[in-house]
């Protein structure tokens, strides 16, 4: 069994991800919950403008703006999720045709 070491190496910790790919993971994260924080919002606006009775075309413009954000997050999560899989659990890719992202991120190749 290989043992993980907290040492140092030139590519950052061994049994850990490369530098550049902890950047990108936590970018990733840090995106996501931006996203997930206008989320709320857009979901407290339609709350208030309900309670309020604001007009169905403002009440439909937020409707469809909360939409494409949670779509846009479900992408963003199994992206995410896809890169965690490769690159720090080590595992192999899931097939492309199974769904997800995970064919995007093979498609593009090691990160380099």
């Amino acid at each position: 069994m290989a043992e993980i070491s907290a040492e140092p190496t030139t590519s950052g910790f061994s049994g850990g991800p490369e530098p550049h790919v902890n950047e990108a993971l936590t970018d990733m994260h840090t995106y996501t919950l931006l996203l997930e924080g206008d989320w709320e919002r857009l979901g407290r606006r339609l709350e208030g403008l309900a309670a309020a009775g604001g007009s169905s075309e403002d009440f439909s413009q937020l409707v469809a703006r909360r939409a494409e954000i949670e779509e846009e997050l479900e992408a963003l999560r199994t992206t995410t999720a896809a890169l965690r899989r490769q690159t720090v659990d080590g595992l192999p890719p899931e097939d492309e045709h199974a769904g997800g992202h995970a064919g995007i991120l093979r498609a593009a190749g090691p990160l380099s």
